[in-house]
């Protein structure tokens, strides 16, 4: 399947989900397959989509989000995985994993 193919199937089963898109072609064919205002286009922030994602997810608890990436900043989704690190005052203030949002 190529990528245009895929962004199109995505974005016809996102229903009023939110779509942020990392940089450069994906985010360009994104906008030229499938414009619509749920969609984030993200230019110059290299691999935080997920990070944006997950903001989004946490601050808009009623509204899902689809965060498009690319797979080089792997330690991104250990934090989506868990909701985002949490500071333990015990610990010296080291981020500490909890359970979260579904990161699929």
């Amino acid at each position: 399947m190529k990528r245009i193919d895929a962004l199109r199937t995505v974005s016809e089963v996102a229903g009023d989900r939110l779509i942020v898109c990392n940089l450069g072609d994906p985010a360009r064919e994104l906008f030229q397959a499938a414009d619509r205002a749920e969609n984030f286009y993200m230019l110059g922030s290299m691999g935080l989509a997920s990070s944006i994602g997950l903001g989004l997810a946490l601050a808009l608890k009623d509204r899902r989000v689809i965060a498009l990436v690319r797979l080089d900043r792997r330690a991104a989704f250990a934090d989506v995985g868990t909701g985002g690190p949490r500071r333990h005052g015990e610990g010296g203030g080291k981020p500490e994993r909890r359970p979260g949002p579904d990161a699929a």
